[in-house]
């Protein structure tokens, strides 16, 4: 799992929808925390970023978030940038950054 993101800037504390205004901190572990305490009650949206670290919309993906997340985004969407934010209802209760590696290749 090491390998299939390599930086993460995010925070969990509830934030208005201005992408813009979102503190970047380096933070891998309130990453996974999320997606570890995400229940049915939770959806997640996918942004891939562009050249300018903004979030292209519409978003790329639309799931429930769960641990094989950053593996599922990896294979799916391809190596990149995006932003996750995970509601709870109207609530928001994660926003962050990260970026994911090419898969790799299995050679036999």
């Amino acid at each position: 799992m090491g390998q299939a993101f390599a930086l993460f800037r995010g925070t969990s504390e509830e934030l208005s929808m201005n992408f813009e205004s979102m503190p970047p901190v380096d933070d891998t572990q309130r990453l996974l925390e999320a997606l570890y305490a995400a229940d049915d009650w939770c959806v997640g949206y996918v942004y891939r970023l562009d050249g300018n670290g903004r979030p292209t919309r519409p978003y790329a993906l639309k799931c429930r978030p769960s641990t094989g997340l950053l593996t599922h985004v990896q294979h799916e969407l391809g190596a990149g940038e995006y932003k996750l934010i995970i509601r709870r209802g109207r609530t928001m209760a994660f926003s962050g950054e990260f970026a994911v590696a090419a898969p790799r290749i299995r050679r036999w």
